[in-house]
C-alpha cells in the first residue's frame, strides 16, 4: 500500500509539474479563480496583457482586481475583443474549481 501511495503521489506530482509547465509558457493568457472568487492562477502571458504581477493578484478577489484594472481599461479590452472567453465553473472530481478567463494575443 505504501508503495502505491508513493507511486500515486508521484504520479499526482509530476501531472502537476506538467500543467504549471504548459501555463507558464502558452501564449494565451489564463486566470484561475477559486470557488470563493479569489484569483488562483495568472500565468505570465495574462499577467503581461494585464499589466499586473501574478503575485500580486493571487489571493485577491476578482470583483476587486477588476475593479482597479477597470481604470486601465481592462472593460475596454474585454468589449473590443472577441478572443476573450470565460470558462465556467469547472468540476474537478470532488474539488469544485472556479472561473477560468482565457485571453488570446
Amino acid at each position: 500500500m505504501t508503495s502505491e501511495l508513493k507511486t500515486t503521489h508521484s504520479e499526482l506530482e509530476e501531472r502537476h509539474r506538467y500543467i504549471e509547465n504548459i501555463l507558464e509558457n502558452i501564449i494565451a493568457g489564463v486566470v484561475s479563480l477559486d470557488p470563493a472568487g479569489a484569483v488562483a492562477t495568472v500565468n505570465p502571458a495574462a499577467a503581461s496583457m494585464l499589466g499586473i504581477r501574478s503575485e500580486e493578484a493571487r489571493g485577491h478577489a476578482w470583483q476587486d482586481l477588476r475593479a482597479r484594472l477597470r481604470g486601465e481599461g481592462f472593460d475596454d479590452l474585454l468589449h473590443r475583443r472577441r478572443d476573450v472567453a470565460f470558462l465556467p465553473r469547472l468540476d474537478r472530481g470532488a474539488k469544485d474549481v472556479g472561473p477560468v478567463l482565457v485571453l488570446h494575443r
